[in-house]
């Protein structure tokens, strides 16, 4: 399996992972001549797919979290993003569920580098960074050494953080392109908006609220609402701030392709320790793949290759199927090791 983006779809390639929009399958996985469906996939906003072909013939794919679990808490957050706005209200036994399910995941694949694998169309944006975001929150609480019952309220502020953004008018929510100062200034009320909603709950506790509030809060001041520094921001808060800009920068949105999780990587690594809690950041870094398997990269010596397999320990050093095209009347498929050869690196 490897992901590749629309435009290097080929004949030979079968659809490897089911694609959903609002929780409705619109393309199962198992699905053959996608370069019909080119166009439709653009439509929905979708620019890259997980397939199955020859070269990638092996090469697995680990997600920690199930796709029939994604399905549910999909359906059970949507519907509480529609409660909230249509009633005022919250499924907060079903949001009970939600959490217990990522975490028992979790458990099961404990041993699995993460990184997120869901791909969806730009109506599910907002559910899948949701549950994205819970999913790096408990990963690093749980490196942090927090209880089970910290973890279960640092989660569901997680998939709560963003609930402010039904708030918001959609036009702003999901526009193409840069936001005007006065846009963006909307779109920053959805911290306030969604603290404020949740603060109707008693059955709530203060450290789930009060993640929608400070997630954008930076230890150097320079966040939002309130211009918070260093201890003033709740460690739950902290803590989602940092997933959720991960999980933002390596997901594809309206308005900008997938960046790879290395540039992300570099770009939370400049802010770590200044607007980003250090400790914080090595306890993701612990975590996530650098490289994930499935994707193309380009190495020292010319050639490229396939991501196929981790090792722990070397995040920045793979296991590679590399494609040797240089010559195309003689292509060759070989595995290569960079944990030991230290002469080859990964340069894109």
């Amino acid at each position: 399996m490897r992901r590749v983006s629309l435009e290097q779809l080929t004949s030979d390639m079968v659809l490897a992972k089911s694609i959903y929009d609002n929780g409705k399958l619109i393309l199962p996985a198992g699905k053959t001549n996608l370069l019909e469906y080119k166009d439709r996939l653009l439509g929905y906003e979708i620019y890259s797919l997980y397939v199955e072909d020859e070269l990638s013939d092996g090469i697995m794919i680990p997600d920690r979290v199930k796709e029939e679990t994604r399905t549910k808490c999909k359906t059970i957050l949507k519907k509480c993003f529609t409660t909230l706005v249509e009633q005022g209200g919250l499924e907060n036994d079903e949001l009970d569920e939600v959490v217990v399910s990522i975490m028992n995941d979790l458990v099961v694949s404990e041993d699995t580098i993460m990184s997120m694998y869901d791909i969806g169309t730009k109506d599910d944006y907002t559910l899948i960074h949701s549950i994205n975001s819970a999913v790096y929150s408990l990963i690093i609480g749980k490196n942090f050494g927090l209880k089970e019952s910290e973890l279960k309220d640092l989660a569901k502020g997680a998939l709560l953080h963003d609930i402010g953004k039904v708030l918001i008018s959609s036009d702003i929510l999901l526009k193409n392109g840069k936001l005007t100062n006065d846009e963006f200034a909307d779109m920053k009320k959805h911290t306030i908006l969604g603290y404020e909603a949740l603060c109707k709950f008693e059955n709530l506790s203060d450290s789930v609220k009060v993640i929608s509030l400070q997630h954008h809060e930076r230890l150097d001041g320079s966040g939002y609402p309130n211009a918070l520094k260093e201890d003033d921001i709740h460690l739950y808060a902290k803590i989602v701030a940092v997933a959720d800009v991960y999980d933002a920068l390596t997901s594809e949105r309206c308005y900008r392709r997938i960046m790879s999780n290395y540039k992300a990587y570099d770009i939370l690594k400049s802010d770590a320790g200044v607007k980003f809690d250090m400790k914080i950041f090595e306890s993701l870094l612990q975590s996530i793949a650098i490289y994930p398997n499935g994707i193309i990269v380009k190495l020292s010596d010319g050639t490229h290759g396939i991501v196929k397999r981790q090792n722990p320990g070397m995040r920045f050093r793979p296991l590679i199927r590399v494609i040797d095209d240089r010559d195309r009347q003689n292509i060759k498929l070989f595995d290569l090791d960079l944990s030991k050869n230290m002469e080859i690196s990964i340069v894109d």
